[in-house]
């Protein structure tokens, strides 16, 4: 591989790894007002994502393994994208299924 493409490929990883640090950032204060608490918040979304790491290792290993690994990564990272953008609305709606089917909750 060309130094360039090294230096770019460094950079997108490099800005990745900051956005989903940003992410369970922001997911932990969406879950704040579902639980309460920001301690529990954390552990959920620590729990979350330490979780889905075992699992997409051991369902997406195989499938991952016969492509190529930059595709198989920006696709995983545009799905991640895709999911960060509608969370708001998928919270929301959560929510509000939340307080119908538990009316004593609210």
């Amino acid at each position: 591989m060309a130094v360039t493409v090294k230096i770019i490929l460094f950079i997108v990883f490099f800005v990745s790894g900051g956005l989903g640090t940003l992410y369970q950032v922001l997911w932990g204060k969406f879950l704040e007002n579902f639980i309460g608490l920001t301690a529990y918040a954390y552990a959920a979304v620590l729990s979350a994502f330490i979780g889905g790491l075992a699992l997409g290792s051991r369902l997406l290993s195989p499938w991952a393994d016969r492509r190529n690994p930059l595709r198989v990564y920006a696709f995983l990272e545009g799905c991640v994208g895709i999911y960060a953008l509608l969370y708001p609305y998928v919270s929301s709606a959560v929510l509000h299924f939340i307080v119908r089917a538990f009316p004593s909750l609210s």
